[in-house]
């Protein structure tokens, strides 16, 4: 008798038990684009008990190590990244992957602008006719936000990669760089502290007292601002696809995690996975 009762706990364990599936991030761990996926996977088990979201780090290489393991995985994996997964293989095609063999689950927050950094310097004037050495990630967003002020000024302006924008911005602090390009929360405790000045931001609207990068005379900074995906590999089956849709994007709208995103001055909007797929294809499109 005490077998069958056994047998049928753990018959009933086995039903009941819920599939672990990890979402992937790649950069800092601090930073508050992790602190808005950690809510989110929150939110997501305890809206449901059939799967079981965890965080899962693998940073290196511009996202690369991360996105591979991802295409690699034989399980049901989640990625959560930013812009940077169409501009890492655009950058470096032979170090990166192929973004045909991702498809996206949610579009998880859009529009983040990004800042330069710096302690020395106030302005894109005062750049001007200085050599500046600029922290960034290569291949991610930060390297073209980099890349445009250098096809933009006559100075020298010579890129210094670093595994996060938070080491960049550390060093930056440190004294052995002079700028680095950083997400604006992560940016704001340094320039309230008077540490470090926020020079300009990327996108076409002026930010508290940030002045936009393309009204101090940078062209092509309009649009590079900062998506974040929630993506997954070719192998998951379509039902399942559909299904960590719902999930997910019931998740990210509440309020705390809306909250956190508001940091980053992001956007979340709700979006059909029709929705979705058109905005990743047009971005897509925009970075091929």
């Amino acid at each position: 008798m005490k077998k069958i009762i056994a047998f049928i706990i753990f018959f009933c364990t086995q039903v009941h038990a819920s599939q672990t599936v990890p979402i992937i991030w790649a950069f800092s761990p601090a930073s508050n684009q992790a602190n808005a996926l950690r809510l989110i996977i929150d939110n997501a088990n305890k809206a449901q008990t059939k799967y079981n979201f965890v965080f899962e780090h693998k940073p290196g290489a511009g996202g690369s190590i991360a996105v591979n393991h991802l295409i690699r995985s034989s399980s049901p994996t989640l990625l959560m990244m930013s812009t940077t997964i169409f501009t890492r293989p655009y950058y470096y095609p032979n170090q990166s992957y192929d973004v045909n063999d991702i498809q996206p689950v949610v579009i998880a927050s859009t529009n983040s602008p990004i800042a330069i950094l710096s302690t020395k310097f106030t302005s894109i004037e005062d750049i001007k006719n200085n050599s500046i050495k600029i922290g960034i990630v290569q291949g991610s967003i930060t390297e073209s936000v980099a890349k445009t002020l250098q096809n933009n000024l006559n100075s020298e302006v010579i890129l210094v990669p670093y595994q996060a924008s938070i080491n960049a911005t550390n060093d930056l602090i440190g004294g052995h760089i002079d700028a680095s390009v950083e997400f604006i929360k992560d940016s704001i405790p340094w320039v309230e502290s008077n540490k470090a000045n926020i020079i300009g931001i990327t996108g076409s609207t002026q930010i508290d007292k940030y002045k936009t990068l393309s009204t101090q005379s940078i062209s092509g900074t309009e649009n590079l601002i900062s998506n974040y995906y929630v993506v997954a590999n070719k192998s998951i089956t379509n039902n399942m696809l559909k299904e960590f849709h719902e999930i997910i994007t019931s998740a990210m709208i509440q309020n705390n995690v809306i909250e956190v995103w508001k940091g980053d001055y992001a956007k979340t909007t709700k979006r059909t996975y029709q929705q979705t797929l058109e905005f990743w294809n047009n971005q897509k499109q925009f970075w091929k």
